[in-house]
């Protein structure tokens, strides 16, 4: 995978650095709030090989990437795109400046109740 441009795609697709408030990144997703979710282009986000998949939760929108890329490509987006790096409990906390969904932001994307760890089965939990 080439880091460099994934981070930039990434960039592209939810609508430049200046739409992102704050970032943050788990073992397999990057978690962006963001200012105003109709500038996410959510389809081309989904089409590509760069993500899993986009989901929003927790006030985040998130999208997977994968374990072993997705700190490279943080990484990315902190050095060249400009995006200010928080922990996940401050990007959880930090609101967006102005908030604003389009009815197309609100539908789930193709694997949007996916959750990383979680046992599938009421079985396991």
């Amino acid at each position: 995978m080439d880091h460099a441009r994934v981070a930039k795609d990434v960039l592209t697709y939810v609508g430049g650095a200046d739409n992102i408030n704050a970032a943050a990144h788990c073992a397999t997703r990057l978690r962006l709030v963001l200012n105003d979710m109709d500038k996410v282009d959510q389809k081309a986000l989904t089409r590509t090989p760069i993500s899993s998949g986009t989901f929003i939760a927790g006030g985040m929108f998130q999208i997977i990437v994968g374990p072993g890329d997705v700190d490279l490509v943080f990484s990315e987006m902190i050095r060249t795109g400009g995006v200010k790096e928080v922990s996940g409990d401050e990007a959880r906390s930090r609101p967006p400046r102005a908030v604003t969904r389009s009815p197309a932001s609100s539908r789930p994307s193709r694997i949007s109740s996916f959750r990383c760890f979680r046992p599938w089965s009421p079985a396991v939990s």
